[in-house]
């Protein structure tokens, strides 16, 4: 991992010749550059990191694989405070789902998903969708991956 831009070997190693040498490309990605950009991959990850932690479903419940066909994956994360629904595209097209052919109607309640509601899932995208139990349905907020 690059950490200093002005260092040599980007503050990686302090050797002349590093086991892995550093790419010229590389140190502009380096954590003093990137910690400056809001839009940075490593605000990102912080940001995905400090979402996860505060999501009930995540932090103490439980996982279940649901019966999705191929190119998706689909996973219900359920605490006693929270349903997570988590949908992932593993093509390189748009795909639909309907929840409520894989979802009872209490679960989708809590995410706030009508009935018949089609979710489009873009080409490797994901879809979170996030609701407390027996509560006001919440789509969790989180920044998305920014532009290459």
């Amino acid at each position: 991992m690059p950490w200093e831009s002005g260092q040599k070997n980007a503050g990686f190693s302090d050797d002349d010749i590093p086991y892995l040498p550093v790419p010229d490309k590389h140190y502009h990605k380096a954590v003093n550059k990137q910690i400056q950009n809001p839009g940075s991959m490593l605000n990102f990850m912080r940001s995905v990191i400090q979402w996860r932690k505060e999501q009930p479903a995540i932090k103490h419940g439980t996982a279940k694989i649901l019966d999705t066909q191929a190119p998706l994956i689909a996973i219900l994360r359920q605490s006693e405070e929270q349903d997570l629904l988590c949908v992932y595209n593993m093509s390189n097209k748009d795909v639909m789902i309907k929840p409520s052919d894989i979802l009872d109607d209490n679960i989708l309640e809590n995410l706030g998903i009508s009935e018949g509601e089609v979710m489009k899932i873009e080409p490797y995208g994901n879809e979170i969708r996030g609701g407390l139990v027996g509560g006001t349905s919440v789509i969790p907020q989180m920044a998305r991956k920014p532009a290459p």
